[in-house]
């Protein structure tokens, strides 16, 4: 990686600024030599420097440019923390295709792992189970979700909550697969009332397989779509921020328009009374 590149890496997508999308897909052009980086940065979610922001967006370019180096780094992730973000890891994940989903149904299977990270990966894995036309994938896939389902419903008064938890999320994911072989373990599930309907309820369940609802699917289409949709808003955002600021609507003592955190007297305010 050139130095030029690699300086706006680290002052652009590595701190608190929005890296406009025609600089990511500049980044990402760089191929392998940028992969690296990359994976070095996501380190460093624990540096207070160091935005989540900013670790969800080198997560997604790995993700984009399929670099299947990261997949060991980014599943890591899911057994440090137990946070929303992990959604945009997911989405990381399904983008980087079949050499992720054995890695993803792995950790699915795994008992360390909280719920929220298990029910993420097997989100992930129903996706990519969908993403690509490949009868054995998505065979793989509901034969290690009904697998799961099965030890769970087989022994009720066992579960933890966060099996609980975990097995409201499978059958929300075998019901999106509309996989026949699972009905018989779902239906006693809901029988049995081992099912929390916060999570997922019978009806719902019963809409998908008779084809009255469509499958859900937070992973699918293109993430550049998603994230230049949301740059355009933060900048409309700021942009009207700085309106307000420049009119005289913004007080010293405020939060700054910026979204620094800082006061407005300690951050924009002597730039912006220039353009008064």
């Amino acid at each position: 990686m050139d130095e030029h590149t690699d300086h706006q890496l680290w002052q652009y997508i590595f701190a608190e600024e929005w890296p406009s999308p025609e600089l990511l897909q500049e980044m990402m052009a760089q191929g392998e030599a940028i992969v690296p980086s990359l994976i070095e940065f996501l380190g460093e979610i624990q540096n207070p420097e160091v935005t989540i922001t900013s670790i969800c967006l080198a997560a997604l370019m790995l993700g984009h440019m399929q670099a299947v180096s990261a997949i060991p780094k980014l599943l890591a992730l899911y057994y440090e923390y137990d946070e929303d973000y992990l959604e945009d890891i997911t989405r990381a994940l399904v983008l980087m295709g079949p050499p992720a989903l054995e890695p993803m149904l792995s950790a699915v299977q795994d008992e360390r792992l909280g719920w929220y990270p298990r029910a993420m990966l097997a989100e992930g894995a129903r996706d990519s189970a969908c993403a690509v036309p490949d009868r054995g994938l998505r065979a793989r896939v509901t034969a290690v979700m009904r697998d799961v389902l099965a030890r769970y419903v087989s022994n009720p008064d066992a579960l933890s909550d966060d099996q609980v938890q975990v097995l409201g999320s499978l059958i929300a994911d075998l019901a999106d697969l509309r996989d026949p072989l699972a009905r018989p373990l779902i239906d006693q599930a809901f029988t049995d009332d081992l099912v929390d309907e916060a999570i997922v309820d019978a009806a719902y369940v019963a809409d998908i397989y008779a084809g009255r609802a469509p499958a859900s699917s937070l992973h699918s289409g293109s993430w550049m779509r998603s994230y230049t949709a949301r740059y355009e808003a933060h900048r409309r955002t700021l942009e009207q921020g700085r309106a307000r600021a420049i009119a005289g609507g913004l007080g010293r003592n405020d939060p700054c328009w910026c979204g620094s955190g800082r006061k407005y007297k300690h951050c924009h305010r002597q730039e912006d009374q220039r353009h008064r």
